[in-house]
């Protein structure tokens, strides 16, 4: 395996579900019971991303304890060990990572890349290596978003060329100058440390009741105030340019180093403040 740079990894706390669980599954209180308490585990982990939290430390100490238990080898732990703050990048819940690294059969290589030949890869240090198959695990696109269609709104202005710099929306749901379009998952509405769902379900609360809103009044479009998300996105970034997710390359980032992918408080915050939009922040027309 290549790699460019190691990742934080975490114990996944994964168990066999047996006859008694599937039987509870079916049992409406004890399936909310059991939401409610990993949605709190989870909204826990995300303080883990402020420095200096309990549960910071506990999550940094649980890291270390198992690279150290499952990487005997020095030398190879000292590979897989990240160079950047824990929560800068996303963390991956494995057991089988490190095991899988520790194989015989298994190689690591964290020199450069210098390039690819017809039989395998070159690294910095002139050592080609043959392989049957190259497998790019080049991550997620998210600075082009619906960069493989063309979205035309007010003026012919185009969605690429509005998002040039960076994609920008309110509050990750409705673009100025782009009437009845409304995001699913837009930008500055994922998150680090749940599910996404957790988001999408409230931005789609948010974006039904503009359109019922436009309805009832008899109008033909509705579009958020180009001041409301300026200032919006403006708030957003003055609260990310301090957190973890400022101090490393990532693809929560545009290369200028403004964060698009994230949300910078908790899931809580961001569902009050989505589900039910204010009217005042959009014109209709």
């Amino acid at each position: 395996m290549f790699q460019r740079t190691a990742n934080w990894v975490l114990p996944r706390l994964d168990r066999p579900y047996n006859r008694l669980d599937h039987l509870l599954a079916h049992f409406p209180p004890y399936a909310r019971t059991v939401r409610w308490c990993w949605t709190q585990v989870l909204e826990w982990g995300r303080r883990a991303f402020d420095e200096g939290t309990v549960a910071r430390k506990g999550m940094l100490k649980t890291a270390a304890a198992h690279r150290h238990r499952q990487l005997p080898d020095p030398a190879l732990r000292e590979k897989l060990t990240p160079p950047y703050p824990l929560g800068c990048k996303r963390l991956i819940y494995s057991s089988d990572f490190y095991p899988a690294m520790s194989q015989p059969n298994v190689e690591l290589v964290t020199d450069p890349i210098e390039r690819i030949t017809e039989r395998g890869i070159v690294t910095a240090d002139g050592q080609e290596r043959a392989i049957d198959v190259l497998v790019c695990a080049t991550g997620f696109e998210t600075v082009q978003l619906l960069s493989s269609i063309t979205v035309t709104g007010l003026g012919g202005r185009t969605l690429r060329e509005t998002w040039a710099n960076g994609p920008e929306a309110f509050p990750g749901i409705s673009v100025a100058g782009f009437p009845n379009m409304f995001l699913s998952l837009g930008p500055n509405t994922a998150t680090g440390h749940t599910s996404t769902l957790l988001y999408i379900e409230p931005e789609t609360q948010h974006s039904i009741a503009c359109i019922q809103a436009v309805l009832k009044s008899g109008k033909r479009w509705i579009e958020v105030r180009p001041e409301v998300m300026r200032a919006h996105n403006d708030a957003l970034q003055r609260r990310l340019a301090g957190s973890v997710w400022s101090l490393c390359r990532s693809w929560y980032r545009t290369q200028e180093g403004r964060i698009v992918a994230l949300f910078p408080g908790f899931t809580a915050e961001y569902v009050k403040a989505v589900r039910h939009p204010n009217l005042n922040d959009y014109r209709m027309g």
